[in-house]
């Protein structure tokens, strides 16, 4: 069932979990960002600035209110921010979606609660159902709620693989924290159980400031 606006606003306000991922026009966070890219087990870093801002919002052919959220980037605080992309973002009464590009991701489901689960791909063309009962859903779980929201997005290690993914999310404000640690392991030869990672990524983004522009 698609809400109106109206409709969207008075209920969530009376149901947890809108507020740790609040949308309003003209705020920013920013984060430190640290990322190591791994290729034949040869790392390569790189560390930056992001600074993501709500731009003004228009209403979607579903009738949601969606915000434009603006992405900058800048090695340090001595150069300036850059263009990193825009996304975009809507809450309704059941979720919070942020779509990157054409893809779009359920990043909390309300009402939140410990223990609850969804399938973040649920919107996207990516796979899984609805009751995450299958090997091709992503499914986010509340591992924790006070003092901050966090959601596991996959917490998984084998002998070929390594797949951790948390975010936090802290209330008023929106995400402050994210990690991400995704690598596939050398399957075959000499270096099969040596932990030689053919091709990986560590990613680790943490707020440092937010506020109004």
């Amino acid at each position: 069932m698609v809400l109106s606006c109206t409709e969207q606003e008075e209920i969530s306000s009376e149901i947890p979990g809108p507020e740790y991922f609040p949308l309003q026009t003209g705020t920013f966070i920013t984060y430190n960002v640290d990322s190591v890219h791994i290729i034949q087990n040869v790392e390569s870093p790189y560390t930056f600035q992001l600074r993501v801002s709500i731009l003004p919002s228009f209403t979607n052919d579903e009738g949601n209110k969606t915000f434009l959220i603006q992405r900058d980037k800048r090695t340090d605080e001595t150069q300036p921010w850059k263009p990193a992309g825009t996304w975009t973002a809507w809450t309704s009464v059941r979720q919070a979606v942020l779509t990157e590009g054409n893809t779009s991701y359920i990043k909390l489901q309300f009402p939140l609660s410990n223990g609850i689960g969804w399938n973040g791909n649920a919107l996207n063309s990516l796979g899984g159902d609805d009751l995450c009962d299958d090997s091709i859903c992503d499914r986010y779980d509340v591992t924790e709620t006070d003092p901050m929201v966090v959601v596991t997005q996959s917490n998984n290690e084998d002998v070929l693989t390594k797949d951790f993914r948390i975010e936090r999310y802290s209330k008023d404000i929106g995400l402050v924290y994210k990690e991400s640690i995704v690598l596939r392991y050398c399957d075959n030869g000499a270096c099969f159980g040596t932990d030689f990672v053919v091709d990986g990524l560590r990613y680790k983004q943490e707020m440092t400031d937010h506020g109004t522009l």
